[in-house]
């Protein structure tokens, strides 16, 4: 989930791979600065639900997963 509203820069994820903890999966920019989301836990990426130059608000879904143990 989007913890801030910006553009979409980079997508680091794709469907079908699995990441851990912490992995940086996005580059949003946000008010001119790079800002990098990372993975909240191991998981494995169903769907990527925004691409790049995107625009999103707070709480816009970047991804579906399934969490890994």
């Amino acid at each position: 989930i989007a913890p801030l509203a910006g553009t979409v820069r980079k997508v680091l994820v794709q469907v079908g791979a699995t990441v851990e903890a912490k992995t940086q999966a996005f580059v949003l920019d946000a008010m001119k600065m790079d800002t990098y989301i990372y993975a909240p836990r191991a998981m494995t990426i169903t769907e990527v639900a925004v691409e790049v130059g995107a625009s999103v608000q707070v709480g816009d879904p970047l991804v579906r997963f399934t969490a890994r143990d």
